[in-house]
């Protein structure tokens, strides 16, 4: 091979390295379906068992993808001045021969063939579905270029394709001709002007724009039209069933970008420019002047009642001598299914302990799950005398509630709006008003019926014994620092250097503020990328125009401006915040306040321990990777030994002091993990299959010798709870 061929072949792949990339997230994207495939936790769940109706957008979405690579790659072949190979020129040039098409198509079948392998439809149907969306796209393809054949009848952007014979009678039409020939022509002063010679032809010795430049442009354009057309019909709090895939908003999401980066490539590579430096550059200039930021809705309300102190919960007790309090892991919505699964086993095997449990501590995704339990059970006036179906009915509801998906939610935000918010800011009212944060949200309060439910409304339920108290844990990402979102009133911090809670972060002297728990759920469980870090927007002041901003001189107001993330970057255990709301309790036990004998801690896990210690790390990986890995190791293990040791320490310590003072008291814990089952899913969805499997995983009763990793913590809290009175 001679120095001129390797020339040609290495100017070949400068030209294409972005769609080299492209092509192999589109090969590897339906391989995460595999579960020990690196992103099989955050996306595998968007290509396996998927209906027929799934199916037909997923194959839609994954054809247009591949050729929306296959035309812009055409493009940058065509436009580029560098000496490519022959060969090369004529397989990716347009217009498009049949075996270019079909290799670029084959992008498509490869999607098709991994969500057609998991589906859950029958053979025939998915067949059916699969061939559906190709020929619908198929289809749409050869629409979106009827403009170009309109403006030169002579073009093809596909060489001998029967539907585009089909289509010529559409393409007969004189009136259509002169309209889209005079917008060619209108279009082609710019090009003439910027002198964009890649995008120009001569024809009767005056150049225009090219017949190909000119069908990527109206290719493109038709492409936003149905982009917006299919955002406003299928806005997520509109409803509107059946909804499609999150599969299909993912691979909308990469058609947007390969149309962008391979179309600035097409324009800047000549000027050697690359289009990551200008898509950062819009992004800064947007962003910052703008002051664009994510946030999530906060209310002033009135201190017009007594406080609602953790002692207060206790003293309100049903179950005065014994106290529960339930620590529950993060993990997604695996963990939210878990810590809903769990409290409808245990309470269906001892109702009394629905009075029982006095604090659900929760962080991550286990916060969701506490915010469809305290969202169903607040209005219950009593679940111990509730009929056992009845119950069992009203905890499968909240269960299916708390592992329904929201993944299409967020999927739908970030491809509909977020996108568009890193280069238009917030200049398009809908982009000001939601984010795929705040559409997780809405999605969650469309789940469970009840879209407008604030923490301060769960108050009179807990103050009257009928609910536990809550905390969602969350995390302050300038300082680090853990932050509590709750009804709760605590103390003054003083000795102990508890976390602040929300409403004292937000509040200035004399006043409170509340959120809803959608809100709260989704602030402790601001998982990195899947939902965004939002600082506060006051319903009071800043929705309304009139009104003059606050003064962002003051403390207060500075701090409104600090981010919240998931709080599983500090304690991703919920014991932390467990044990500021067990302290001054166990003081006003030590005092004669409350009466309390018995304290259970029991912690819910949802993922099983490792099952092998973690292998060492060659010295190539650990010399280009070693200090991010290094960070991200140390916040595990470092958050779990410190779980560990604190939970002991202050079990230890209050136990002493109990004994000390010979108080009739005594504090103990437990841990309920699964022994194994199934990966831990980093994104909002659980598959059927996956669904089941946790429910195998916690059993029925815990005398059942199937679950001994469960049923063994389970029995010990039993144990320690023998003496006390469970009758109604």
């Amino acid at each position: 091979m001679g120095e001129g061929t390797l020339r040609r072949w290495a100017n070949l792949l400068y030209v294409l390295k972005y769609s080299v990339v492209f092509v192999v997230i589109l090969l590897y994207l339906p391989l995460t379906s595999l579960t020990k495939v690196p992103g099989s936790s955050l996306l595998g769940g968007l290509f396996v068992e998927l209906a027929p109706w799934a199916l037909f957008w997923g194959a839609a979405g994954f054809f247009a993808a591949a050729w929306a690579l296959m035309i812009t790659s055409g493009l940058l072949v065509d436009g580029t001045p560098l000496e490519l190979p022959a060969k090369a020129v004529a397989f990716f040039g347009l217009p498009v021969e049949r075996g270019p098409f079909w290799v670029f198509s084959a992008l498509g079948v490869w999607g098709c063939l991994w969500i057609g392998l998991f589906a859950t439809g029958g053979l025939v149907w998915n067949l059916l579905a699969l061939v559906a969306g190709f020929l619908v796209a198929y289809l749409l393809l050869h629409l979106l270029a009827l403009p170009a054949r309109w403006a030169e009848p002579g073009f093809r952007f596909l060489v001998d394709s029967r539907l585009g014979d089909l289509l010529s009678p559409l393409v007969d039409r004189p009136a259509l001709r002169r309209v889209f020939g005079g917008l060619r022509n209108l279009l082609s002063i710019p090009v003439r002007l910027l002198r964009v010679r890649a995008a120009m032809e001569t024809d009767d010795g005056r150049p225009r724009l090219a017949a190909a430049h000119f069908f990527a442009l109206t290719c493109l354009l038709g492409l936003l039209v149905i982009f917006l057309v299919v955002g406003w019909v299928y806005f997520p709090p509109r409803g509107v069933e059946p909804h499609p895939p999150a599969v299909l908003f993912l691979y909308i999401l990469l058609v947007l970008l390969v149309w962008t980066v391979n179309g600035l490539a097409h324009n800047l590579t000549p000027i050697h420019v690359s289009p990551l430096v200008v898509l950062l550059l819009i992004f800064l200039v947007v962003y910052l002047p703008q002051d664009v930021d994510h946030y999530y809705r906060a209310r002033h309300t009135a201190l017009d009642e007594p406080p609602l102190t953790p002692v207060a919960v206790v003293q309100n007790s049903r179950r005065p001598e014994t106290l529960v309090v339930i620590a529950s892991s993060g993990g997604g919505i695996l963990a939210s299914g878990w810590t809903t699964l769990g409290l409808q086993r245990m309470i269906q095997d001892r109702p009394c302990l629905a009075d029982e449990i006095r604090l659900l501590s929760t962080v991550s995704g286990s916060s969701v799950g506490a915010a469809f339990y305290a969202q169903g059970v607040r209005e219950q006036p009593d679940l111990v005398t509730l009929d056992p179906a009845e119950r069992e009915e009203l905890f499968e509801e909240i269960y299916q509630n708390s592992v329904a998906s929201s993944l299409g939610s967020a999927a739908y935000g970030f491809a509909f709006l977020d996108f568009w918010r890193l280069f238009l800011g917030d200049a398009l009212p809908p982009l000001e008003r939601w984010d795929r944060g705040l559409l997780l949200e809405n999605n969650w309060g469309r789940i469970a019926d009840d879209l407008d439910l604030s923490m301060g409304a769960l108050r009179p339920a807990i103050r009257g014994g009928r609910l536990p108290s809550v905390i969602f844990a969350s995390t302050v990402m300038e300082t680090g620092r853990r932050m509590m979102i709750t009804p709760l009133d605590f103390a003054p911090r003083a000795i102990r250097d508890r976390a602040a809670t929300l409403s004292e972060f937000l509040s200035a002297e004399g006043e409170a503020a509340d959120v809803d728990i959608w809100t709260a759920a989704r602030m402790s469980a601001t998982f990195p990328y899947v939902s965004p870090a939002a600082s506060a927007r006051f319903e009071e002041v800043d929705n309304v125009g009139d009104e003059a901003p606050p003064d962002m001189s003051s403390p207060e107001a500075v701090q409104r401006r600090y981010h919240l993330i998931d709080g599983g970057y500090f304690d991703n255990f919920g014991v932390t915040s467990a044990l500021d709301w067990l302290q001054p309790v166990l003081e006003a036990r030590l005092r004669g306040k409350i009466p309390v004998r018995r304290i259970f801690i029991l912690q819910l896990t949802p993922f099983a321990a490792p099952s092998a210690p973690t292998p060492p790390t060659d010295g190539a990986f650990a010399a280009l990777a070693g200090p991010l890995f290094g960070v991200l190791g140390t916040q595990g293990g470092i958050a779990l030994s410190r779980n560990a040791i604190d939970l002991q320490r202050f079990i230890d310590s209050w136990n002493v002091r109990f004994r000390e003072h010979q108080v009739d008291a005594l504090v103990a814990t437990a841990e309920i993990r699964p022994a194994g089952g199934m990966p831990e899913p980093l994104s909002w969805h659980l598959t059927p299959s996956q669904i089941k499997t946790q429910q195998g995983l916690w059993p029925q009763s815990p005398d059942d010798p199937g679950a001994p990793s469960v049923t063994e913590g389970w029995r010990a809290m039993k144990r320690f709870l023998a003496d006390a009175p469970c009758s109604p």
